[in-house]
């Protein structure tokens, strides 16, 4: 209900014993159901996938354009117009049915899972509540169970790919309005990786489509993207005859019919594609960085061009040379390389692969040497530094930039992470022997003068900086990253 300014708010009283017995019983029901709170706030908005599947309406026609319209993002900066009496108790009325009406179809689908019916009717069902609820984790649930044991059972692999493309539109037009609702994505990931083989292999006990029903089940049911029937989008007549026309098939649909991982690559390829252009409006999106590692170890192994650890970090070196602060990049770049290093020492000989390797790792420090001195204080470039560095083992290495961070140091000289980095990498080669006798007093006062800066410029660390030079400390060894 509605307080006197129109905000929503519940009741708090215990429930009758009416009351109480219509409530779940069912624990994973009841945690489904206290998350329809936040959602009621969204039952004035159209539904997604009405427009989506009637693009006769006004902001249909197949796009999700009404979705982001209505997106949390978008609703900020709109000035809150204050509702006239009248208009207040029109909308109360209009959110009191709507509410009904979810209530109405929550249970009905409830309803439906417990007595397990499978059908058609049941799946156009759980769209209606996604719809106003897509964080509703139980009807994602279902929504799985109807294709496995209802939809499927009597499709053939064509019937079964294109149900699950339409999920997967259905997907994407809900992740454009909730980007971050997991049961989204874990809905996603489900379809993904039940994609059947084929065109080019066709599953045992199944025939491929003829001269005689060429129109995909899902495409039976739904109709075409363009909303036309099934009939209306296979009865194409030539006007001259009257025949049917056989619409013509480019190379690359050729190539998908005689392809037997055709569809998987097909699926795996836009996906692919869409979580880079995720990638392109925010380069710096750790879910979406995640993301991709799971969708480039799900590429079938035929898939083209292959994605190898050199044009990963091709990809990487773009993005971050289009921006140095980007973690998730130099981060995606550590993993390549170890995979790169690791082949080295596999196929090559130890002396020929460790050369490798050392010209490698002297590209990198020239790499993000460009990121520390472009921006001292961002610590993505710092951080991938110090996984270059290790243990300090490379003691010609460590020194050498030791003395380019003291260089850094003179022209930055209350930046905080040349600091850091030079007490790490000064206790790194003091804890493992390798500073000179004559030269260990001396990097006992560089560090115990560099963390005195430290206090200085992050007092809110400060504890943390005495810590580590206190003696006992000293003795420990230092955490690398790696």
């Amino acid at each position: 209900m509605r307080n006197s300014r129109g905000r929503f708010t519940f009741r708090t009283e215990p429930p009758t014993e009416a009351r109480r017995a219509e409530l779940p019983t069912n624990s994973e029901e009841r945690m489904a159901c206290s998350l329809l709170a936040p959602w009621l706030l969204l039952l004035m908005l159209p539904p997604v996938s009405t427009a989506l599947n009637n693009p006769q309406q006004k902001g249909g026609s197949g796009d999700v354009r009404q979705a982001e319209r209505y997106s949390i993002v978008n609703m900020h900066g709109v000035k809150r117009t204050k509702l006239s009496k009248e208009d207040e108790d029109r909308k109360k009325a209009e959110d009191a049915e709507q509410i009904k009406q979810y209530g109405a179809m929550v249970d009905d689908c409830l309803t439906r899972k417990a007595r397990k019916d499978f059908s058609q009717e049941a799946f156009t069902l759980t769209n209606r509540v996604l719809d106003f609820n897509p964080e509703f984790y139980t009807i994602w649930n279902y929504r799985r169970l109807i294709l496995l044991e209802g939809l499927f059972t009597e499709a053939t692999p064509e019937d079964r790919y294109q149900l699950l493309t339409s999920d997967l539109r259905l997907t994407t037009s809900y992740l454009k309005a909730h980007p971050k609702v997991y049961w989204i994505w874990t809905h996603r990931k489900w379809c993904l990786e039940h994609v059947p083989s084929g065109p080019g292999i066709i599953a045992e006990g199944h025939e491929a489509h003829t001269d005689g029903d060429v129109t995909p089940k899902a495409q039976q049911i739904n109709g075409d993207a363009n909303g036309h029937s099934a009939d209306q989008a296979t009865s194409q007549t030539s006007p001259e005859d009257g025949h049917a026309l056989k619409p013509s098939r480019s190379r690359k649909e050729e190539e998908l019919e005689n392809d037997p991982e055709g569809w998987k690559k097909e699926a795996w390829g836009r996906e692919l594609m869409l979580v880079e252009k995720m990638l392109e409006a925010d380069s710096r999106n750790f879910h979406a960085w995640d993301y991709r590692r799971y969708v480039l170890s799900s590429l079938p192994s035929t898939f083209r061009p292959p994605k190898t650890p050199e044009t990963e970090i091709k990809y990487t070196t773009q993005k971050i040379e289009s921006n140095f602060s980007n973690f998730s990049a130099w981060h995606q770049r550590t993993k390549e390389l170890g995979k790169v290093w690791q082949g080295l020492r596999t196929s090559e000989s130890q002396e020929e692969a460790e050369e490798a390797i050392q010209k490698i790792r002297s590209r990198e420090f020239e790499l993000v040497t460009q990121a520390l001195w472009t921006d001292p204080a961002d610590q993505s470039g710092w951080l991938y530094h110090r996984w270059l560095i290790g243990s300090g083992e490379d003691v010609a290495t460590t020194r050498r930039e030791i003395a380019q961070i003291r260089e850094l140091l003179e022209a930055e000289p209350d930046s905080k992470w040349p600091l850091e980095s030079l007490v790490h990498y000064t206790r790194l080669l003091l804890q493992a022997g390798k500073v000179p006798t004559e030269e260990v007093a001396a990097a006992r006062r560089d560090i115990a003068n560099w963390l005195r800066d430290l206090e200085r410029i992050d007092p809110f660390r400060r504890e943390r900086y005495r810590e580590l030079g206190e003696p006992e400390s000293m003795q420990k060894r230092v955490t690398h990253v790696g």
